[in-house]
């Protein structure tokens, strides 16, 4: 073999390599796209799946604080149990065309209404924000006191003072051997 074959079938072999090195590139980048594309697809199935399982898990919520609003509503006819009818009427209505409608076109229509109606928007996150915290505070764990305004706890004639110590509202509520009456009389108990 002369110089100038070998020169040339060194060629022909780099050609070559290079062409089976650009078709190896071409299938792997083929192969990362399609393995990209089905964990993408895959990706949005489960956040789909997990989105609907949160808006049915928010319906099953929201049912359950209409039909709590429908028991606080029964009975007396105030103005008070009105008002607790119709929000619950309202909470369950919600509830039902949240589990009806798909989470898209559920976004849509409240993207909508906030362009359309921005105040009452707000003011509606607002209410909703309201009523969530108080339904969260009176679902609370039985047995830890909840203290709301003025620092009132939830046993009778029974205050938080300055210190966090429980202050009863009536001194005669005071009992023999209680902190307060200890306190009261020099620190000595009769």
């Amino acid at each position: 073999m002369t110089t100038r074959e070998i020169r040339q079938t060194s060629a022909e072999m780099a050609e070559a390599a290079r062409e089976k090195g650009a078709e190896a590139m071409k299938a792997a980048r083929k192969q990362t796209e399609e393995i990209a594309q089905d964990a993408g697809q895959a990706l949005k199935r489960v956040s789909k799946d997990r989105a609907e399982s949160g808006k049915d898990a928010l319906a099953d919520q929201g049912e359950a604080l209409a039909s709590k609003l429908r028991h606080e509503a029964a009975g007396d006819g105030t103005l008070r149990s009105r008002l607790l009818g119709v929000v619950a009427d309202g909470v369950g209505e919600a509830s039902e065309d949240l589990r009806d409608q798909s989470l898209s076109s559920l976004l849509s229509r409240a993207e909508s209404f906030a362009r359309q109606h921005p105040g009452v928007f707000v003011a509606g996150a607002a209410v909703a924000g309201f009523a969530l915290a108080r339904f969260a505070q009176a679902s609370g764990q039985a047995g830890v006191p909840v203290t709301g305004s003025g620092g009132r706890d939830s046993r009778p004639n029974v205050r938080r003072g300055p210190e966090g110590k429980d202050q009863p509202d009536d001194p005669a509520v005071l009992v023999a051997g209680h902190p307060d009456k200890q306190e009261a009389s020099g620190g000595k108990t009769p």
